[in-house]
């Protein structure tokens, strides 16, 4: 340790270790200013370009216009949610939100009470380590434990029932009658969805990749009642639709103005994967299955939700439209008085409830 760090560390700067030290502080200081004006400088020509983007894309016509009901965990509340990662709903209207860096799923109310805490960080029986997704499959909570390889089983109570470790790394996660779809990472010649049964033996696996390049198969994953799956591609405006057994029974584009761009955006990066890293953007970024349908959540530059028939049918359209928010992922709760969607948004750490007032 030198002289002025010894001086820092006692708490008793001479004016010889002062004046060593005050430059050190002022390029630290300044080093500070730099950074949060060049994160707000970001953040505005993000929004600068959202806000370009609104006025080229108008609203679709017939489209209902959703109401911003309420928003939960609280500042004010003692267990907020450090980075929510997924979010899904019971059966019961219970909201299930994975708390990725939290490695556990907070359970809330549909008016965004909080329920219980399910898991902890850890490798044991019970515990969590960078959860990927929880889904409630009867009266079992099954979740997607990334970080340990493994799929956990809770019961609705949050008590550790079961677990089977997984060989090899999955995207998204659904559950229905004790069996478990896991979708791939989409390469070589393997299929895009594993179905798994409560011990983890392989039941069956289907699914064709639709694209060639890797990233552009990723899907995220939503099983009907009747055991339908259907397939959304998170980076291309397509969905597909596979009967009980495994077999394609249709395909759908999801047409939409943005989605359009950012769907050439990504065919032409991947397309230079080969000569350097490359992304490529989120299109759906939420499919929800309903009885009679699926839900489609396309996230940027306003909060757009399409429901189609299972054929593929626009049924109805809805909006909502507010500034600097990140949503990432929905659920979708519907009672006989009405319909909510709960949009998880990553900037804030918050759950968007939308509806109807």
């Amino acid at each position: 340790m030198g002289r002025v760090d010894s001086e820092l560390a006692a708490g008793d700067l001479t004016s010889d270790a002062k004046r060593k030290f005050y430059p050190y502080m002022f390029l630290m200081a300044g080093l500070w200013i730099f950074l949060v004006a060049a994160n707000s400088s970001g953040r505005q020509d993000v929004e600068e370009a959202r806000r370009s983007f609104l006025k080229k894309m108008p609203v679709r016509e017939g489209s209902i216009a959703l109401d911003k009901l309420m928003s939960f965990p609280a500042d004010d509340e003692t267990e907020l949610l450090w980075n929510p990662s997924s979010i899904s709903a019971g059966s019961a209207g219970e909201i299930y939100v994975v708390d990725q860096a939290g490695h556990c799923v907070r359970v809330y109310d549909g008016n965004g009470n909080g329920l219980r805490t399910i898991g902890r960080k850890g490798q044991g029986p019970g515990e969590l380590l960078n959860p990927g997704k929880a889904v409630r499959d009867g009266d079992k909570i099954v979740v997607l434990d990334r970080g340990n390889s493994r799929v956990v089983a809770f019961d609705i109570s949050g008590r550790y029932l079961s677990s089977f470790k997984l060989l090899k790394y999955y995207r998204d996660m659904a559950a229905y009658r004790g069996s478990i779809y896991l979708t791939s990472m989409g390469q070589g010649d393997g299929k895009l969805v594993d179905v798994l049964d409560e011990q983890g033996r392989l039941l069956t696996s289907f699914g064709e990749r639709r694209f060639d390049d890797p990233q552009l198969n990723w899907c995220k994953i939503a099983v009907a009642r009747e055991g339908e799956v259907y397939l959304g591609f998170e980076h291309m405006p397509w969905v597909r639709r596979y009967g009980a057994e495994g077999r394609v029974l249709n395909e759908f584009r999801f047409d939409h103005p943005m989605g359009n761009i950012q769907e050439d955006l990504n065919k032409k990066s991947t397309a230079k994967r080969g000569r350097g890293p490359s992304s490529a953007a989120v299109i759906i970024s939420a499919i929800v299955a309903a009885d009679d349908g699926v839900y489609i959540f396309h996230a940027y530059p306003r909060a757009d939700i399409r429901f189609f028939d299972p054929t593929g049918k626009p049924k109805e359209a809805y909006w909502y439209e507010e500034p600097s928010t990140s949503f990432w992922d929905m659920a979708v709760s519907v009672s006989d008085k009405n319909k909510r969607f709960f949009l998880l948004d990553m900037r804030s750490g918050t759950i968007v409830v939308l509806g109807r007032h």
